[in-house]
């Protein structure tokens, strides 16, 4: 792996001494390279020759290439310069009580590189981080405004006074907004009545809406406090509400929201009930996905609400990256499991129990502002031909490889991040690509632009009737391209005189009598290699002894087939090999590097019941098989979830196929447990599961995109056991106390 040489002292870095130690000796997946290009594409230490009078394999390891008489070597090197490099700082204010700085504050250095680098190496960049003192802070409160959240909106307008001094005690520079949101206005989720479209809810409830921007960030206490008080509560029928339709809104409304650019964007919700998830609209008809823009009219309100679905979990954590807003998801004790879940699906988000009066949430802002400033994540969005791993060096001296974290950041704290990109293909249209790599909740940032070197600058330079070719070709690269009727290396044999050359180049050694091997012809002191159509056998190397069809099979397909490796000659010029593509290995290619095959339906590795083992599960369950261990001969879909579902609902051990608790950690379905189970239709499957008690459980999966929403109904049923009955069980007994809907 290259490192920088001295990091950030000059303006261009090279690789530093690790060129040719780290090279092999005997390069054979260079050397069947055909043209300059490919010859760079190989590997990161093939290199090309250039030199017209070479006569060796042109591509090689530049050691090789020296020792056997190269004298012009293209070997590109990864080079990264610096483009952006300010050093970290605090901002800069003309008056101390000042919102708007004169200068910004510096958090992350460098700011903007420039990145060449070979296909298949990698490079290391470090990225300095420092916390900007009494930096500004956004804070948007958005809240449930739905009937049962009452005494909520009251407690928030005696709290409204409160609140202001909250946020002086973190930041000075601070500015709050306040928005409220209730459902979809049509059915099922509120009742209409014709003629009656206009009544609210309930005699003291305004008419239901999705979401309503009730006051943009300001700095301005005093109009906080107005706008609370005039607000009032509101209502819909079913217990989930339209949360994730408000939250898209107000991260991708940047105007009318008012996120400044250089800030901490805090979003808090607080709510007393679950959330509708993407495919809930198909219940009211409404089946175009959400297209995550904004869509506020005149009146600050989400007009659109019955035209777009619910957005899902992974489309919301897009647009809030995207845009440098953190969550903080202030909910009840009996939500509080589902919306840590979701919070650990939305990068830089966090949840915390609201009392049910919320009278504890000036608590929950402070608390959570002091533990998202303390924590600090990387995050990129660099294209998939390139791969970015990360290790922090924390401000406690720690390093860790593979991290991208660090915890207790305090103010003017300084940690860093190496940053190693790997080339691992090039890009499929131009050379030229770039990305950016930032701390979340920051909106300053590492801009890479990256150039993955692909093609020979000689490739450009052709030189026709070239002395090098005899004045007979063209010089492309160092080798010769011959005119028609012209062959050779240096174009030096022609029809008549082809013949005459010495035929004992054609032969490995002075005993071997056969010229080429029998499958080529002897021209111009060179073997030229025929190609047999009957068994589709192309003959190569330099006495025709490879052949394209002589290589390892896989799935009955030699190296796996083309989309896995390609039979080439080696370093010899004389052995057939596998030469694999990148994302797979082995002497035939059949070993896929990476894990995508072994992910299971439900998204977890091997469906936790196995190891993933070139490609392929070798599964630990008796019940579970096949190469994802998700196949079964008398399971369905149910059965993927059932563990995922106990770890929810048992204090116990009562799992299946060798399932662990310690496993739980890792089920990312949202589940809910719910008093009624919602009506069933084509976007969820019945199912049904035993608990301790042997009583049965129903509960509805439903599958929109990769994300998965299980409802679990509260009550079991008794399956009627006279033996249960008899003992005194209770079908309740065995589960968890943890709040059902």
């Amino acid at each position: 792996m290259s490192r920088l040489c001295a990091p950030f002292l000059t303006t261009i870095f090279f690789l530093c001494g690790t060129a040719t130690a780290q090279r092999d000796i005997a390069d054979e997946s260079c050397t069947s390279a055909i043209s300059c290009s490919d010859c760079i594409r190989r590997k990161p230490s093939c290199s090309w020759c250039e030199s017209s009078t070479f006569t060796d394999a042109r591509c090689d390891n530049p050691d090789n290439l020296i020792v056997n008489g190269c004298e012009k070597i293209f070997n590109p090197e990864t080079a990264l310069i610096l483009l952006k490099n300010d050093d970290l700082a605090d901002a800069l204010y003309e008056n101390e009580d000042d919102l708007e700085p004169t200068v910004n504050a510096i958090q992350v250095k460098p700011q903007r590189v420039k990145l060449r680098i070979r296909q298949g190496d990698t490079q290391r960049i470090q990225v300095r981080v420092r916390q900007a003192s009494d930096y500004p802070v956004d804070l948007y409160y958005l809240m449930d405004l739905s009937h049962s959240m009452s005494d909520d909106l009251k407690n928030l307008k005696l709290l409204g006074n409160e609140l202001p001094s909250t946020m002086r005690s973190l930041t000075r520079r601070f500015r709050l907004g306040f928005g409220s949101f209730v459902d979809k206005p049509v059915l099922p989720y509120i009742k209409e009545t014709p003629g009656d479209s206009n009544a609210g809810p309930c005699d003291e409830c305004e008419k239901t809406y999705s979401f309503r921007n009730v006051l943009p960030l300001s700095n301005n206490a005093a109009l906080f406090q107005e706008r609370l008080l005039k607000t009032n509560i509101s209502g819909n029928l079913d217990v989930a509400e339209g949360t994730l339709d408000a939250v898209m809104q107000v991260a991708v409304c940047q105007d009318h929201i008012g996120w400044r650019n250089n800030s901490r964007k805090l979003l808090v919700v607080t709510t007393d009930a679950p959330f509708h998830v993407q495919g809930d609209g198909r219940l009211a008809g409404i089946i175009k996905p959400n297209d995550g823009r904004c869509h506020l009219d005149s009146n600050h309100e989400y007009h659109l609400s019955h035209i777009y679905d619910y957005p899902s979990i992974g489309h919301l954590d897009r647009r809030m990256s995207e845009n440098n807003i953190i969550s903080i998801f202030a909910v009840t004790n009996r939500n509080y499991r589902l919306y840590n879940r979701v919070s650990q699906m939305i990068r830089g988000s966090t949840a915390a129990v609201l009392y049910g009066d919320s009278r504890n949430i000036l608590e929950i802002i402070n608390t959570k502002y002091n533990e998202i400033s303390s924590n600090i994540e990387m995050i990129h969005n660099a294209p998939a031909n390139l791969q970015l791993s990360f290790t922090a060096n924390c401000s406690d001296g720690s390093s860790t490889q593979g991290e991208n974290k660090c915890r207790n950041f305090h103010v003017r704290d300084e940690v860093s991040f190496d940053i190693d990109i790997t080339a691992v293909s090039c890009p499929v249209t131009g050379q030229s690509q770039s990305f950016n790599v930032h701390p979340i909740g920051y909106d300053e940032k590492l801009t890479v632009e990256v150039e993955v070197i692909c093609n020979c600058s000689c490739d450009l330079n052709q030189e026709a009737n070239s002395s090098s070719c005899g004045g007979h070709g063209t010089l492309v690269c160092g080798e010769c391209f011959c005119d028609e009727g012209r062959f050779g290396q240096f174009c030096e044999c022609s029809s008549d005189t082809a013949d005459k050359v010495d035929s004992s180049r054609c032969r490995p050694n002075n005993i071997t009598e056969t010229l080429c091997a029998g499958r080529g012809d002897c021209f111009c002191g060179r073997c030229n290699c025929h190609h047999s159509e009957l068994k589709d056998e192309i003959y190569s190397g330099t006495y025709c002894e490879c052949n394209n069809k002589a290589c390892p099979m896989f799935s009955g397909e030699v190296c796996g087939g083309s989309d896995k490796g390609e039979c080439v000659c080696g370093k010899d010029g004389r052995t057939s090999l596998c030469e694999c593509r990148p994302g797979f290995s082995g002497k035939n290619c059949g070993c896929p590097t990476q894990t995508e095959t072994c992910i299971a339906g439900n998204g977890f590795l091997c469906n936790l019941l196995g190891e993933c083992e070139c490609g392929r599960c070798r599964c630990n369950s008796t019940r579970f098989f096949g190469p994802r261990c998700d196949d079964c001969a008398s399971c369905t879909e149910c059965d993927l979830h059932k563990n995922c579902i106990r770890c929810e609902i048992f204090e116990g051990d009562h799992f299946e196929d060798g399932f662990t608790r310690e496993k739980c950690d890792l089920c990312t379905e949202i589940i809910w447990t719910v008093t009624k189970l919602p009506p069933v239709n084509g976007s969820f499957q019945e199912c049904t599961l035993q608990d301790n008690n042997k009583c049965s459980i129903p509960f509805l999966i439903g599958r929109f995109e990769n994300e998965v929403s299980i409802y679990v109904k509260d009550e079991p049923v008794s399956n009627g056991n006279t033996l249960d009955a008899a003992r005194g069980l209770s079908c309740k007994d065995g589960r968890k106390d943890h709040g059902m809907l």
